[in-house]
């Protein structure tokens, strides 16, 4: 079975608490990739990640 990354509407689903330019920033670091962006969805911003 092959999984394809998310697309970015689909990113920004699971960062619902992170504003959309931070959102993005988060995709284009992960790629899209799910298990990728479950380490950020609980952030509040992008500063308090790096």
């Amino acid at each position: 079975m092959k999984i394809e990354p998310f697309n970015f509407h689909e990113a920004q689903e699971m960062l619902p608490s992170i504003d959309k330019k931070s959102a993005f920033a988060l995709y284009a670091i992960s790629g899209g990739i799910p298990q990728y962006l479950s380490y950020f969805s609980k952030a509040k911003a992008l500063k308090r990640l790096l």
